[in-house]
């Protein structure tokens, strides 16, 4: 005959309740580990730790101090740029394009009558571009970062006179060679693991170096120094 009591008694010994609870205790912390992956994932993804970098800006420069022959501290002079280099981990390295205009004007009154004069002075810059996180919070989203510019380029200089005088003197105008700087601090935000906003504030200045033709005598170099701005927004791609 068949024993069904055998058959009733389990294969092995049953767990005790302190090895249940450590049991549950575990498949507990695997289910909280499996539901904060995304959020961890999402934390290392902050930024984009690679690729192709593109900026644009818009700043303003305060002139403080002035050298050379005939030099003047002009006010505020507006500025905008473009940069585009390679991002790889905490630095990004380009080339940066700058752009600046400063333009005055000045009214006198000759025989009852008021002339006025428009100075324009405008400048095209690149040349290299280094930025790099120096601080970053845990999660990548926030970082003091540094910037440090060097660019070589040329100013065009026009003069406009209302009403035109009768007599034009139209010799032609010098070469010219202008150097630009800049260092700064600044702070970035990954509003986006590949958009970023960042902003700037710190000392550079420009260096302009006449280079006469046709023997026409050199007006002179001179440079001047002082506080600027940005703002600007970064792509990563």
């Amino acid at each position: 005959m068949l024993d069904t009591r055998r058959l009733a008694t389990p294969l092995g010994p049953r767990p005790s309740p302190h090895r249940r609870a450590r049991s549950r205790l575990g498949a507990l912390a695997l289910g909280l580990t499996v539901l904060g992956a995304p959020a961890l994932a999402f934390a290392e993804e902050g930024q984009a730790d690679s690729g192709f970098a593109l900026e644009a800006s818009l700043g303003a420069r305060f002139g403080v101090v002035a050298t050379g022959g005939g030099a003047t501290v002009d006010g505020t002079t507006l500025q905008t740029g473009l940069f585009g280099g390679y991002k790889f981990g905490r630095l990004v390295l380009g080339l940066g394009l700058e752009f600046a205009n400063v333009t005055s004007s000045t009214a006198a009154t000759v025989v009852n009558q008021t002339i006025t004069t428009t100075t324009s002075d405008s400048s095209f810059l690149i040349g290299p571009e280094l930025q790099a996180a120096l601080l970053r919070t845990a999660d990548g989203r926030v970082e003091l970062i540094g910037d440090l510019s060097l660019h070589f380029g040329h100013q065009f200089h026009s003069v406009s006179i209302s009403p035109t005088p009768a007599v034009t003197n139209n010799t032609p105008t010098d070469s010219n060679f202008l150097l630009s700087y800049a260092v700064a601090p600044g702070v970035r935000y990954w509003a986006h693991p590949h958009l970023a906003l960042q902003a700037l504030a710190g000392f550079g200045g420009q260096a302009y170096f006449d280079l006469p033709v046709n023997n026409n005598p050199a007006n002179g170099n001179n440079s001047q120094h002082g506080i600027f701005s940005s703002f600007g927004l970064l792509g990563v791609f």
